[in-house]
C-alpha cells in the first residue's frame, strides 16, 4: 500500500509486513466440457460444425481470453492474478489427475479459485471457490460448496466480485493480525473497558488473530534504553522538529515532545521484536505507574502515528475497539478514530471524544488532513494531535465494536454535525454525529459497552458481507 503525502513519522520501515498490505492471492481457471464427437440431443442444438471438440476447444480459448481480460481488467489493488489454468473434460466430467496434482503443488499459496465453469474435482481442496455471473451456473456451483460446507461464492457480474475481493482481503488480513498489548494484568479486563474482548485465544480459534503481551517494566527498559542511544537520539530529534514544523500550530511547550516521539518508538521496536502489527496500551494502568509522569509523555500521538501507518492501535487497550478498527482500516483503507460515545437523546447526537484523529481518515492515498499539537495534561506535557472534525459537516461515517464474546459486531452510522474541545487539554477532542433512531444504538451498547471505531464513510453493508464470510454476527 502506498501512503500518499505522508509526514515522515514511519519508524517500522519497508521491511515491517502489514496485513493491510496483503493480497488476495486468486488462481484462475477456464474450464468446459469437449465432447467426443458433433452430434445434437437434449443438452446440443447449436450447428454441428460448432459442435466439433476442434470448434468447442477453440471456443473455450476465446471464452477464457475475454474472461482473463475482464479479471485483469479490474486492477483490483487487493488482488494478486495467478497464472490462470484452461482444463477442458470430455462426457462423464472425468478431470485428468494430473490437473489436480499441479494445483496440488500450488494450493497452499492460492486464497480463491474463480472458475469460468464447473470443474469437477475441485472441492477436494477446501478453498474458497468463486464464479462470476447473473445466475443458473455460477448460483448453482456456489449452492453446491455450501451444501458441502465449503465457500461458495456467486457474485453478481465484476462490480461484485470486486467487492468480494475486499472482503476475503480483510478477512486474510485479520487472520494476519498479531497484537501487541502492554499491560502486566493480561489475565484482567482494562481498567476503563470493562466490556473488551478479554478471550484473546478466542480470537486466534475463530479468527487467526494471535496476541503477545509485554509487560510495562519490558516496555520502559526498552524506552530507557533508546533514550540513551545518541544516534537514535538525533533520528528522534529529526522526527520531533517535522512533527512540529508540520502542524499548524502548536499549543504547548515544544521540549517534552520529543517523549511522546520516543514512546511511539519504543512500541515500534517492541512490534518488530514479537513480529507484531498491532498495538493495544492499557492507559489507566500507563497512568497508574507515574512513567508518563517521569517521562512526561502519554500514548495518544503514538496511537494516531500508527493507525496513519495502516496498524491497528487502540486506547485504553480495548480489544474489542481494535477489532472493529481493524475491519474497518483493512476494508476501506482509511486511518480510524475512536472514543467514548455519550448519546443526546434530545439532539438525536452521538458525540465521541478521544485525542487520537488520524491524518489518512480520508484515505492511505489522499494527502494529510491539518492538524494541530495540544498538551494533554494541565502540567504542559503529552503531545497530542487535533483535527477539526467541523471541516466535514455532513459526511457520513461508520462506527463499530465487536461485543466482549467476539462472536458480534455493533455497526451504526450517521452525518458529522461538528466538533468540540479540539484545543482543549484532556483526553477532549469529540465529533458530533446525527444518527436516526439514536436510542436504539444506546440500546445496543448496554449488551456491547463503550468505544466506538469510526471510519469515514458507509460500510455497513461490507462489514455485514465480512460478517457473513468470517462467521461473526453484525448487529446494526
Amino acid at each position: 500500500m502506498i501512503i500518499a503525502e505522508t509526514r515522515d513519522f514511519d519508524f517500522l520501515g519497508a521491511d515491517f509486513i502489514k496485513p493491510i498490505d496483503l493480497k488476495l492471492r486468486i488462481k484462475p481457471i477456464c474450464s468446459a466440457r469437449v465432447h467426443s464427437e458433433a452430434y445434437h440431443g437434449p443438452c446440443r442444438y447449436a450447428p454441428l460444425e460448432d459442435l466439433t471438440p476442434e470448434a468447442e476447444s477453440q471456443g473455450n480459448k476465446q471464452s477464457c481470453d475475454s474472461f482473463m481480460k475482464n479479471l485483469l481488467a479490474m486492477q483490483h489493488p487487493d488482488a494478486e492474478i495467478l497464472t490462470p489454468e484452461l482444463v477442458e473434460y470430455p462426457e462423464g466430467d472425468m478431470i485428468d489427475p494430473s490437473f489436480f496434482n499441479k494445483l496440488e503443488k500450488e494450493v497452499n499459496d492460492i486464497d480463491l479459485f474463480v472458475t469460468t465453469y464447473r470443474v469437477p474435482g475441485l472441492e477436494r481442496f477446501k478453498k474458497p471457490v468463486a464464479m462470476v455471473g447473473q445466475g443458473v451456473t455460477n448460483v448453482d456451483v456456489a449452492a453446491y460448496y455450501r451444501d458441502r460446507g465449503l465457500e461458495g461464492y456467486a457474485p453478481y457480474m465484476w462490480d461484485d466480485f470486486s467487492e468480494l475481493i475486499t472482503v476475503l482481503k480483510t478477512r486474510k488480513a485479520i487472520s494476519q493480525t498479531r497484537i501487541l498489548v502492554v499491560t502486566n494484568r493480561l489475565d484482567k479486563p482494562p481498567y476503563g473497558v470493562y466490556s473488551s474482548i478479554n478471550n484473546l485465544e478466542h480470537l486466534q480459534e475463530k479468527y487467526g488473530t494471535t496476541y503477545q503481551s509485554v509487560s510495562l517494566e519490558d516496555f520502559f527498559c526498552e524506552m530507557d534504553r533508546i533514550a540513551g542511544d545518541k544516534t537514535i537520539q538525533k533520528e528522534l530529534e529529526a522526527k520531533t522538529k517535522r512533527f512540529i514544523s508540520d502542524a499548524q500550530n502548536v499549543h504547548m511547550k515544544p521540549d517534552t515532545i520529543i517523549s511522546d516521539i520516543r514512546f511511539y518508538l519504543t512500541a515500534v521496536n517492541i512490534l518488530k521484536k514479537y513480529n507484531a502489527n498491532a498495538f493495544a496500551a492499557r492507559c489507566f494502568e500507563l497512568c497508574a505507574s507515574k512513567v508518563p509522569w517521569e517521562k512526561k509523555f502519554v500514548p495518544c500521538s503514538a496511537l494516531s502515528m500508527f493507525k496513519d501507518q495502516g496498524i491497528p492501535a487502540s486506547c485504553e487497550g480495548d480489544i474489542s475497539a481494535l477489532m472493529a478498527m481493524a475491519a474497518e482500516m483493512y476494508l476501506a483503507k482509511k486511518s480510524i478514530y475512536m472514543g467514548n460515545p455519550l448519546v443526546e437523546k434530545e439532539n438525536s447526537l452521538l458525540t465521541i471524544h478521544h485525542d487520537v484523529p488520524g491524518l489518512k481518515m480520508k484515505g492511505y492515498d489522499q494527502p494529510d488532513l491539518p492538524y494541530e499539537i495540544v498538551n494533554f495534561t494541565d502540567s504542559g506535557f503529552g503531545a497530542t494531535i487535533r483535527y477539526d472534525f467541523a471541516n466535514d459537516i455532513g459526511e457520513t461515517v461508520t462506527l463499530g465494536r465487536f461485543h466482549r464474546s467476539g462472536d458480534h459486531m455493533l455497526v451504526v452510522s450517521g452525518k458529522i454535525d461538528g466538533s468540540f474541545d479540539v484545543l482543549k487539554y484532556g483526553c477532549s477532542l469529540g465529533i458530533k454525529i446525527r444518527m436516526d433512531n439514536i436510542m436504539d444504538y444506546y440500546e445496543h451498547s448496554k449488551e456491547f459497552g463503550h468505544h466506538l471505531a469510526m471510519v469515514y464513510g458507509d460500510y455497513i453493508a461490507q462489514i455485514k458481507r465480512l460478517g457473513k464470510v468470517m462467521n461473526f454476527e453484525v448487529v446494526s
